[in-house]
């Protein structure tokens, strides 16, 4: 008889750099216990820890899109931390140095604001980036 589909059955994989999905496969069986598949998703990545943050900056070209206009690579993603709602744009200079943008409607920022470490601006609004980073295709 076959068990039900409990914890214990499932192996325990915490590697960060695993998008981990468990699919129950009925007929699929070895030695009479269910196996368990799993999934990675390419090109998805959730901020979790500092580690991830630095990762998430040494390769932004992969997450971010060139504008047509300047040539520069930009990450756009809905900032949760404005109030009204808008956009915030996290920018790769030329010189490799990161710039911010945000608007929203009816306002825009003046300029853009250079980003001193951008490592801890991607850390303090990682909730931000990885809700982007979930619906990216």
């Amino acid at each position: 008889m076959m068990k039900g589909n409990t914890t214990t059955d499932m192996p325990n994989l915490t590697s960060q750099k695993w998008d981990i999905k468990w699919l129950y496969q009925p007929r699929i069986f070895h030695n009479n216990r269910q196996f368990w598949k799993i999934e990675r998703r390419l090109n998805e990545m959730i901020i979790k820890t500092l580690k991830d943050a630095k990762q998430f900056i040494d390769d932004f070209k992969k997450y971010a899109r060139i504008d047509p206009n300047d040539g520069k690579h930009k990450f756009r993603f809905n900032d949760l931390n404005i109030y009204v709602g808008g956009t915030t744009e996290l920018i790769l200079g030329q010189e490799k140095e990161f710039y911010t943008c945000s608007y929203g409607q009816n306002w825009t920022d003046k300029s853009e604001s250079h980003i001193d470490d951008p490592i801890r601006y991607v850390w303090e609004n990682r909730k931000s980036i990885n809700a982007q980073l979930k619906r990216k295709d």
